[in-house]
């Protein structure tokens, strides 16, 4: 199903802080869904994933969301001036498929290669699973879904640090993309640039996961530091080893090394004498 025009309520097109008809088209969507607010714009995508099976590379949009989530209980806090959006598209990997565990590797490739492009001041780098850093710090995060039913589509969540102001309490742990570039950053230049990345990369899952394991070893940003793995009730510390040849993490404990795919990953201060 193709539609000529962005979908929004009435009066949202003057309200947005993107130019609509350009993201369209360059990324070559079937649909683009914007609205002047949302509570999450992955929750959005998931209810029209679940009552049509028409969209199969749609963007919903909006200029500010109020209830962002990230993996299990986080959430993604998104202030005015941030970038998020979700992408609809049909799942690459098979059921079952072993490189399951690549797809938010694969998409923070994607997501780190259109910040490189923006300039070569920029170093991001993926923290896994599922985060963005720069310089540091946490410049954004990615989210995941798959869609159940006979058509298998994934919903991918992408909220990034753009022009928004961070509060003090976050600044020795996140930072925007205009305190990096020291100016504010043309949010539908960098829509258009971090949603192409994503779906340039996204094949590259089942079609050369080699390479999504190499680049992603190469942005590792938690290689060899210190952290603490949160898995349920219970918790291990240890020092990252590097992205697995599956997507997994490996990660060094007393007990030696093992390979971890679920859980969240803490880093850790590194201990001085």
């Amino acid at each position: 199903m193709c539609s000529s025009q962005p979908q929004q309520n009435p009066g949202d097109e003057q309200q947005s802080q993107f130019d609509l008809p350009r993201i369209q088209r360059e990324l070559q969507l079937s649909q683009l869904f914007f609205a002047v607010q949302k509570p999450s714009t992955n929750d959005w995508a998931l209810e029209l994933a679940h009552s049509t099976t028409d969209v199969d590379r749609g963007l919903f949009l909006t200029n500010h969301q109020t209830a962002g989530r990230g993996r299990g209980e986080n959430h993604w806090l998104a202030g005015p001036g941030s970038l998020t959006f979700s992408l609809l598209v049909p799942d690459p990997c098979p059921p079952g498929n072993a490189q399951r565990c690549l797809l938010p590797l694969a998409i923070g490739c994607g997501v780190c290669e259109a910040l490189q492009m923006r300039s070569t001041d920029l170093h991001p780098q993926i923290k896994w699973p599922n985060d963005v850093y720069l310089n540091d710090r946490k410049l954004g995060g990615i989210l995941v879904e798959t869609v159940a039913g006979p058509v298998k589509q994934l919903v991918i969540g992408c909220g990034l640090n753009a022009n928004n102001e961070l509060p003090a309490e976050q600044h020795s742990r996140a930072i925007s993309l205009s305190q990096a570039e020291q100016a504010l950053v043309d949010l539908t230049d960098l829509l258009i640039g971090v949603a192409g990345g994503i779906l340039d990369w996204l094949p590259a899952v089942v079609q050369r996961p080699q390479d999504v394991v190499e680049r992603c070893r190469r942005l590792d940003w938690l290689r060899d530091r210190p952290v603490k793995w949160v898995h349920g009730e219970s918790c291990q510390q240890g020092t990252a080893a590097g992205i697995a040849g599956d997507g997994g993490l490996y990660l060094n404990t007393e007990g030696g090394l093992t390979v971890i795919y679920t859980g969240s990953i803490l880093a850790l201060e590194p201990q001085t004498d």
